[in-house]
């Protein structure tokens, strides 16, 4: 896993395809304690605006990202990406019991920004266990947005501590994704 991670912060994991101007968004985010945590990236514009589709490649490093119009999540926090050049606000985020970090960028054609923040848990939930009593996949429902690589990595992102499978007429057991993830130190599922 170490070697994974310090090849994904060298080799920039393409997230744009096309002639667009691309830069690098180089990350880590961490609590204070140091450790390093599943987390959202959400991008909107230099004026705060959601801008829309930004990216269009969904898969560059599928056990590491789950990717969509305007938002990266990382299962381990870390990492490089390309990501178009402009100017962007960047918030980080962890669901609701931790605290939101926000960056703003302007990227410059083929440049590579460092970013290196800290969210912190903001609600202390000892004793109490946040959940999700209603997952699907497109893998296994047909319909939705996440395979299931994606739902283990966006279901740590978020926070989440008890996931439930609930596709149609199917029995899914995430155990196998999670652990190939790395998700499976972050929640459980049934």
């Amino acid at each position: 896993m170490t070697t994974h991670l310090l090849l994904s912060c060298l080799i920039a994991t393409p997230l744009v395809s096309g002639t667009t101007p691309n830069s690098t968004l180089s990350f880590s985010i961490q609590d204070h304690a140091g450790e390093i945590l599943p987390v959202r990236l959400t991008f909107l514009d230099g004026q705060g605006r959601d801008p829309g589709d930004v990216f269009d490649v969904t898969d560059g490093d599928p056990d590491r990202f789950a990717v969509r119009r305007n938002v990266v999540y990382s299962i381990d926090g870390s990492g490089s990406i390309e990501i178009p050049s402009g100017e962007w606000i960047v918030l980080a985020s962890r669901g609701m019991e931790y605290d939101t970090a926000r960056c703003h960028l302007r990227m410059e054609p083929g440049s590579t920004v460092h970013w290196n923040t800290i969210i912190d848990r903001a609600i202390d939930t000892s004793g109490w266990v946040g959940g999700d009593f209603h997952l699907h996949t497109l893998t296994h429902s047909g319909h939705g947005d996440s395979n299931m690589p994606e739902r283990m990595i966006s279901i740590a992102g978020e926070g989440v501590e008890f996931a439930v499978a609930t596709d149609h007429n199917v029995n899914i057991d995430y155990s196998e994704t999670m652990r190939r993830t790395g998700a499976d130190r972050w929640f459980t599922a049934v």
